[in-house]
């Protein structure tokens, strides 16, 4: 999955989803390892963090959480050179097994991946909105 501008962090204990106080968001939250200064391995999770704006709204926090990663005319350039690819695999293909072939694309590949981004930042902002 790709999370766009988005970097990757670290701590030892498990964060929760939403902090009311600090506004802050963490999502995709996955067990991880990673080793210390002097070389030891320490447990602890890895995940995304995003600080919201105080307007509690499912529409607005999901369109927050998708914009930390991914500005609008990324989002769109993603979009358009997919469709791109698909009307081109439409256009050149002979069967439906070459248009399915035609479609195994990179730019496609990362709208899928971005469309997965998107879903977990749903999933995300329904969580927030449950912990009211």
């Amino acid at each position: 999955m790709i999370t766009g501008n988005l970097q990757r962090r670290w701590q030892a204990t498990r964060p929760a989803t939403y902090d009311k106080e600090t506004r802050t968001v963490c999502f995709d939250i996955v067990s991880a390892n990673q080793q210390d200064a002097d070389g030891n391995e320490q447990q602890g999770y890895s995940f995304l963090q995003v600080q919201i704006d105080p307007l509690i709204d499912y529409g607005h926090i999901k369109s927050q959480l998708i914009e930390a990663g991914f500005a609008q005319k990324d989002e769109f350039g993603l979009l358009m050179n997919a469709v791109d690819n698909i009307i081109e695999s439409a256009a050149g293909a002979t069967s439906w097994a070459k248009f399915k072939e035609g479609l195994d694309v990179a730019d496609v590949q990362k709208f899928k991946q971005f469309c997965e981004f998107r879903s977990l930042c749903a999933v995300t902002a329904k969580a927030v909105m449950d912990s009211y």
